[in-house]
C-alpha cells in the first residue's frame, strides 16, 4: 500500500453537470462522461450526519479524471464549503492514500480540519479543509478493490 499518490482527479462544482461535460469534451476532449443522476449522499459534515442531493458524472482528461457534480439540494454542503452557491469551480484535488485515518491525522496536525467523512459504493474518502490554504478542498480516498474499479471504470470507457 502506498501512503500518497500523485493527483489522480480533480472535481469541480457546476450548475449543470450535462451542460459541463459536453464543454469539457468539446473544448478539451475530455471524456466521454459518465452521467450519474439523482446521487443522494449520506455523510459525516464536520463531525454531523448530513445528506446532499447531487447529479455527477465523470470521464477522463488523458491520465486524469474528471468529476463534475452539480448540487441539486440547497444549503450547506461538503460542496458548497468551498464553491458558495451560485459559483462555479474547482472543489478538489483527489489523491489515493494506502492508509487513509493515518493521512487524515497527519493532515490534522498540520492544522487542516476534515470537512467531510464519507463511506460510498464500498469507498472510505475524507474531505479534507484546504481551501484557505489552496484555494481548493483535497479528497482523500482509501486505496481499496472499489476505488481501483472506479478509475478503471473511466480509463476503460475512454478506451472503448
Amino acid at each position: 500500500m502506498r501512503s500518497r499518490s500523485a493527483v489522480v482527479q480533480v472535481g469541480y462544482l457546476v450548475a449543470d453537470v450535462e451542460r459541463a461535460a459536453r464543454e469539457w469534451h468539446a473544448i478539451l476532449g475530455a471524456g466521454p462522461f459518465i452521467l450519474m443522476p439523482g446521487v443522494h449522499l449520506e455523510y459525516l459534515h464536520r463531525g454531523k450526519p448530513a445528506t446532499v442531493a447531487a447529479s455527477g458524472a465523470l470521464g477522463q482528461a488523458g491520465q486524469l479524471q474528471i468529476e463534475l457534480i452539480q448540487q441539486n439540494s440547497p444549503g450547506p454542503s461538503l460542496y458548497r464549503d468551498a464553491i458558495p452557491e451560485g459559483a462555479e469551480g474547482l472543489h478538489h484535488m483527489a489523491i489515493i492514500v494506502g492508509d487513509l485515518d493515518a493521512e487524515v491525522r497527519r493532515m490534522e496536525a498540520l492544522g487542516i480540519t476534515t470537512a467531510a467523512w464519507i463511506e460510498y459504493g464500498g469507498m472510505r474518502v475524507a474531505h479534507m479543509d484546504t481551501v484557505s490554504h489552496l484555494g481548493f478542498m483535497i479528497e482523500l480516498i482509501e486505496e481499496s478493490g472499489a476505488s481501483d474499479a472506479l478509475f478503471e471504470m473511466t480509463r476503460t470507457a475512454v478506451a472503448d
